[in-house]
């Protein structure tokens, strides 16, 4: 027969089995819980009882679950103790024993609502903070003994009872805060932060001490829930509050915790930069500290490949404070970066301050290798500074190893490396205009390497950005670099995604017979519109007969008479002649017959765009 509480006729039960079965006067069982019973007197009483229980007997479960595969024996006293605990023993199989345990694990038992007991298994050292606790609860401790079973919990105290043992000053106002917080953690998946804040309210002014460790807590529990952003704000405030305190803290310590949470992606610019202004104190300041700051860095961008703006403000500052080299230790910071890994150019700010000292020359010393790390480097077309990227290859001599100024870079590397380059650092406008000058620099060292440049040519549909750098290869063809063979009707790609703009006459890449080859004869298809999808050109067509007057072979004047149009012959098709030759006759009247076309004929619509292909040839 279960424990009842009732109130106006209705009745709360609860049973052996830890359920809460409610009825109502006629003694029905009811589905939900009744309006009338609300207030009855014991039920919250009733209520806490079924969660401790029921708590109580999942962790009997898991216990005994770990004690059967172990071999490990439990004593009989436990099992008479709490119904619980010897229902979970003999679910799982545990062989119970007779002889009486010395050392180990305590068996604690409390008696509770109506006279219900339940047994926890604790550490020595855990009993009087568990105590106080479960005071708290309306459970009175009620016998001890010891079990001998192994305790494996080294001496560390859990979550609540460790903030006790740290503030016993503030047990008091301690315990029904932990109590709240408590139950926030065993009710919902993840915390609430205006609930937990809401608990923590008013502990600034009476007991801040208490308060930080409660933020540490709560901002551990937060960090294993993976909520980075609610951890790292309760993070900041207690290291805010520490530093309005004075509080002396173990800085080996103070470094595990920055450690933890730069590791776990929840450690704010904004607070480290509040330590990094802690430490840049002269007089106080250590090379100790700075190598602290320096660890912390680097694990936050082996997190999150972060680095803030003032960073190398502010290990400057710390290093003139601790009485060292500035531009050195900037140097051996951006050495470990470049060997975490994670770098980018992406923050223009971080990057300009390390580039305006010696910092960047020196990092050769400390890290020779990141050249090839900055050569991996891809700036983002849409937020980078190219100009920075370019300072960087320059002063890591990086750029001085891919010209063969410098060894380091195996033969074909150079060549690679620029194919790479364009395919990245283009737009819709082409590639970068640092990218010609890069091109041109190491012009050279590819030529002596002899290993073909290769390009990505636009096709028709290809959705992406980007354009078929036409004058990049010229240059490369003028400095003798070698250039892959181009596609067919280079790509096929529409007349306005080549990029001619920088060198719109093409001598070197016209001199080249394979590039010269596939230019006429994409020219060549889009007069005569032979490949499907190209109609940049679908107003003009010669071999187009019908249509009368509106011919699109022919244009009328304003007299009426009829004349045809440049570029066509008497059998109405292009005048393009000579499908090897390199001198275009027919690419004036072209141009002139698109300029022509567009203001006379009735029947036209506008081209998409002009190109300068018609009048880069050379006729």
């Amino acid at each position: 027969m279960g424990t009842r509480v009732g109130n106006n006729g209705y009745t709360a039960e609860l049973t052996d089995g830890l359920e809460v079965v409610y009825r109502n006067p006629q003694g029905r069982r009811l589905k939900a819980f009744p309006d009338p019973l609300a207030g009855a007197p014991g039920l919250g009483a009733l209520l806490e009882a079924q969660q401790q229980l029921r708590q109580q007997r999942e962790a009997c479960r898991l216990r005994a679950g770990e004690w059967a595969p172990a071999g490990v024996r439990a004593p009989r006293a436990l099992a008479d103790a709490d119904p619980l605990w010897r229902e979970a023993l003999e679910s799982e199989g545990v062989e119970l024993t007779d002889e009486p345990g010395e050392g180990g694990l305590w068996a604690r038992t409390y008696a509770g609502f109506d006279g219900r007991a339940l047994t926890q298994l604790l550490p020595e050292q855990l009993v009087p903070y568990r105590d106080r606790m479960m005071r708290a609860m309306g459970w009175e401790p009620d016998g001890c003994f010891s079990t001998g079973i192994p305790d494996t919990s080294g001496g560390a105290l859990p979550f609540p009872e460790r903030v006790l043992a740290a503030h016993p000053e503030c047990a008091e106002l301690a315990v029904p805060k932990l109590l709240a917080l408590q139950e926030y953690m065993d009710t919902w998946r993840s915390l609430h932060k205006t609930d937990v804040d809401g608990v923590l309210h008013g502990l600034e002014e009476s007991a801040p001490a208490l308060l930080v460790t409660l933020l540490d807590e709560m901002a551990d529990v937060a960090l294993r829930q993976r909520e980075e952003s609610t951890a790292a704000a309760w993070f900041g405030r207690a290291r805010t509050l520490e530093r309005a305190q004075a509080r002396a803290v173990d800085q080996e310590w103070l470094l595990g915790r920055y450690l933890a949470y730069a590791g776990g992606k929840a450690l704010p610019a904004t607070v480290l930069r509040a330590w990094a202004r802690e430490l840049a104190v002269k007089g106080v300041a250590t090379e100790k500290d700075l190598s602290r700051f320096r660890q912390v860095v680097i694990r936050r961008v082996q997190a999150s490949a972060e680095v803030y703006p003032q960073l190398a403000v502010d290990v400057r500052k710390i290093a003139r404070a601790a009485g060292l080299d500035p531009e050195r230790e900037l140097a051996t910071l951006l050495g470990e970066h470049f060997m975490a890994g994670g770098v980018s150019p992406a923050d223009d700010r971080f990057w300009s301050d390390c580039l305006k000292g010696a910092a960047m020359d020196l990092l050769g010393e400390h890290a020779p290798e990141s050249a090839r790390q900055v050569l991996r480097l891809r700036p983002c077309r849409f937020r980078d500074s190219p100009g920075v990227w370019r300072e960087l290859l320059e002063r890591t001599g990086a750029l001085a190893q891919l010209s063969g100024e410098a060894p380091g870079l195996p033969a074909g590397e150079a060549a690679a490396w620029l194919s790479r380059c364009v395919l990245t650092n283009s737009d819709r406008n082409g590639p970068w205009p640092v990218m010609y000058e890069l091109a041109e620099r190491i012009a050279p060292r590819l030529a002596a390497d002899g290993v073909p440049v290769e390009f990505r040519y636009r096709r028709i549909g290809d959705r992406s950005d980007g354009k078929t750098p036409l004058d990049l290869i010229d240059l490369l063809l003028e400095h003798g670099v070698p250039v892959a063979d181009p596609p067919e009707l280079l790509g096929p790609s529409q007349l306005y995604h080549l990029q001619v703009g920088r060198r719109p006459k093409l001598e070197h890449l016209q001199a080249d017979e394979r590039f010269a080859r596939e230019l006429r004869a994409r020219v060549r298809a889009d007069l005569e519109m032979t490949i499907k999808g190209l109609d940049s050109n679908s107003w003009y067509q010669p071999h187009d007969t019908k249509g009368g007057s509106r011919s699109r072979s022919s244009s009328t004047t304003r007299s009426g008479t009829r004349r045809s149009a440049p570029g066509a012959t008497a059998s109405g098709r292009s005048c393009a002649r000579g499908s090897t030759s390199r001198n275009w006759s027919c690419c004036s009247a072209v141009s002139s017959t698109w300029a022509r076309r567009r203001t006379c004929s009735s029947r036209t619509r506008r081209p998409r765009r002009s190109s300068r292909l018609w009048t880069s040839c050379r006729c």
